[in-house]
């Protein structure tokens, strides 16, 4: 059976133990110190959280990790986040999408992508 993640928690962490957490549970190891100056530079230029954790879900390393690791919340914005990325209007398309990453249940459950 696969670990559940508890994404409430994580996304209540401060910006550096969050991606300490997400590198840790999303990827099963501590981040290298080029991956967490990239991140930490991402998320203080206004990235959203949801998008940091949809980058990780969604890279090789992730998916090698996802038979291991339950996030239902996730999981669910996966499809979405993969459509976007092939949008061809660059980074208006996370602003112009941002409103499928608001639907149901999941509004509550994770912040807005962008």
């Amino acid at each position: 059976m696969p670990e559940q993640l508890d994404i409430q928690r994580i996304l209540a962490l401060p910006d550096n133990e969050f991606l300490l957490e997400v590198f840790r549970a999303l990827l099963g190891r501590d981040p290298d110190p080029d991956g967490l100056h990239f991140y930490t530079n991402r998320l203080q230029q206004g990235i959203s959280r949801t998008r940091v954790l949809l980058e990780f879900r969604t890279s090789a390393e992730g998916q090698k990790r996802a038979d291991v690791l339950s996030v239902p919340e996730l999981n669910a914005l996966v499809p979405r986040y993969r459509f976007l990325k092939q949008l061809p209007l660059g980074k208006w398309r996370w602003l112009f999408g941002s409103s499928s990453f608001q639907v149901g249940s999941l509004r509550s459950s994770l912040p807005r992508i962008r």
